[in-house]
Formats: C-alpha cells, structure tokens, sequence
C-alpha cells in the first residue's frame, strides 16, 4: 500500500487491540494519526450495545427498530422468562457477550433451554436475541454481509461505507429452525470462523472477480446476483445505509462522553479513526437487521482451519479475495483520514455521516442533551 512501518517516527499509530492507559501518552501526540476510539471495544461488546440501542429504540421505536428484539442475561431473566413463554413459537440465539466467530453461540427456544450457570453467573453475560427465521438465501442457503464502515474525527462525527465487503455464507441448506435441526451450526450461523472448518466449505478461487462461487464472496457480486433475481439492489442499499448510519449515531454520544474524559475535553485537532466491521443479514422483505458491530474485524488474508487434535497442522492458503477487499478497505481509509492521495482515492468509500439535509439530526441525543443544557443555564442567569 506504500507505507513503511516505523517504530518511533511514523505520522500513522496503528493499534491492534484496544488501547491501554499507557497508549494514551501516544494518543496525546497531536500530529499523529491514531486507529482507534477510547473504549470502541467495550461499546462494541453484544450485550453493552444491544443495552444502548435499546435505550434508543424506547426514544424512537419506530425508527431504531432496525436491531432483533433482545435481553440482556443475566439481569432480564424475569421479562425474557415472560416474553419467550407469550411466543413459544419464537426462536432464539444466545450469544456470550465477549464472544468471537460464533464461540458459544446456540440456539434456543424455551427459556429452560438457557444453561442454568448462565441465569445467575455476572462474569459470563449472554445476549438473548430473537432469531430471524425468514433470511432472504442464496442458493439455497443463509448468508450475512460484513460491510465495513469508517468512522473519524468528532464534531460531528463523520461516518464512511466501504463498496464493497463481504458476503459469508452458511454451508448447508437453509431450513426454518426445529428441535431436531437447531443444533446444527453450519445451517443457522453465518461466521465465517465457524464455517471454514465444514466439509462443505468452498474457499474463495483467485478468479473470484469473474467466478465468484465459494462460501465467502464479494459483496458486489452478491448485487449482481440479486439483480439478475429482479430484486431492487438500491433499495436494500438504502435500507443497509440507513441501519448503519442509525448504529453510529447511536454510538455517538458514548464515543464523545470517552474522548472527552480520556483525551481531550475540547475535541481540538481530532485525528483518530476507527474501521468498524458491522454485521448485516438481510430478510425475505429487504429488511436490513444489524447482527452486531466489531470493534476489531478481521484483516486477516489467510484461510486457515482450525487445527484437529493428533492431526497435522492444516495449510494456511492465501486468500485472493480477502487481500482485494481489505488492502482497498485499509489504504482507502487512511487516504480519507489524512488527506493525502486525493488525486488516486477510487471512491471505495461513501460518506454518509453527517446528513447535508439535516433529516438525521434529532436523533443526535448529546446534541439535544447540550442545547438543553446550555437553555437552562440562559434561563438561570435570567432569573438572576
């Protein structure tokens, strides 16, 4: 991409994890750019997110309602125990909050069905989410889209899609969830850590641009498809960008409430950014569902399956496919944020935060939260 990795005087600070108390003695340096928000990675946990765009959808339900309906375990046992038991025909997908590439995730449709350990136990937190059980397939089988979604600076916060991502699918047959079937991973899960290990996973082919058939694809060779199916790919566009411009600004005032403890009370000369992967699965009708956001996606290039115990170490294979997405998605980003390479930026992204026409601004709570504030204070001094 043209960089050169220096360990003392780079204009560019590229974290890999979530940033430390020490990290922020770097951060302070004001001429350098930084790849992460203070407390992004404990925002993005399933449970602390779906708990702030709850709180939105009771502000706006009708228009935050772009999330599945969810309870946090193990402090809504009571009202998840009432809810399940008024649908029994519902089901369900528990999810551990700190949990990666479908690690611990499981299917449920009675609440006895949830391990008793995890009704009680504070450290292991799950996130109960109503299962979508009318995805829109491909071939046959479900998929979700990771789209990745840059976000930088603050006042206001700006928030870029990248045009392309990608496209996981599930590797076996689609069948509506059932007690004999809701075991089976490889049919309800779409993550792609899980999926790799199948028997029936094909890997991406370095001619992926003109035969995209595997089990991971190009996002826009999915629009290709649907388009030839008779579908409106503008519209479930539209529906995609505006789930994701509702998801950052429901990040919004968390994002300023941590810059302004931990860095810098004034935002003045703001140059961190931050390349979220967010998760969307659409259904029959184009509805575009927010699975969950992730602080760190993955940038890996490999395809690597899990290593089997008493067998060799499996190949690590290159994939073609990854390296064209994330290589455009990383050296785009950074061209975005520092300004430089206007001349060669190929448009891999679109800005869709802030909203020119303003239609997005009541939904900005610091913002309504500020002005109130500051209207108090006038009307104090008034009435001194």
């Amino acid at each position: 991409m043209g960089y050169m990795e220096t360990s003392n005087h780079g204009s560019l600070y590229w974290f890999g994890l979530a940033l430390l108390d020490k990290d922020f003695k770097i951060y302070l340096k004001k001429k350098c750019y930084y790849n992460r928000y203070p407390a992004m990675e404990y925002l993005a946990r399933k449970k602390v997110f779906s708990d702030i765009t709850n709180r939105m959808r009771r502000t706006f339900p009708k228009q935050f309602n772009f999330a599945p309906i969810s309870f946090l375990v193990p402090e809504h046992c009571e009202e998840l125990e009432t809810y399940m038991s008024a649908h029994p025909n519902f089901f369900w997908i528990g999810k551990p909050s700190c949990g990666r590439g479908g690690e611990g995730i499981m299917l449920l449709q009675k609440y006895n069905d949830i391990p008793k350990n995890l009704l009680t136990n504070q450290e292991k937190d799950l996130l109960v989410q109503r299962y979508v059980k009318n995805p829109l397939l491909i071939e046959g089988k479900k998929f979700d889209l990771r789209l990745y979604v840059l976000v930088k600076g603050y006042d206001p916060i700006e928030a870029y899609i990248a045009n392309e991502g990608l496209a996981r699918l599930c590797t076996e047959k689609y069948r509506q969830p059932t007690k004999e079937n809701m075991k089976n991973m490889f049919m309800h899960l779409t993550n792609f850590s899980l999926n790799k290990n199948s028997e029936n996973f094909i890997a991406p082919t370095e001619n992926f641009l003109e035969d995209d058939i595997g089990s991971k694809r190009l996002m826009t060779s999915l629009w290709k498809g649907l388009e030839e199916q008779g579908y409106d790919v503008a519209k479930v566009k539209e529906k995609i960008t505006d789930t994701v411009r509702k998801t950052i600004i429901t990040l919004e005032p968390y994002l300023l409430y941590n810059y302004h403890s931990k860095v810098d009370t004034e935002h003045q000369e703001a140059k961190n950014f931050h390349i979220l992967g967010i998760d969307i699965l659409l259904d029959k009708k184009l509805n575009a569902w927010l699975m969950e956001i992730n602080a760190n996606p993955s940038l890996c290039m490999f395809i690597e399956k899990d290593p089997i115990p008493g067998e060799p170490e499996p190949d690590k294979i290159l994939s073609d496919l990854d390296r064209f997405v994330k290589t455009k998605v990383i050296g785009e980003a950074i061209k975005i944020v520092s300004g430089q390479g206007n001349d060669d930026y190929d448009g891999t992204y679109e800005k869709i935060l802030p909203v020119e026409d303003g239609s997005f601004d009541c939904y900005y709570i610091w913002n309504r939260a500020t002005e109130l504030f500051e209207l108090m204070i006038s009307c104090g001094k008034q009435t001194d």
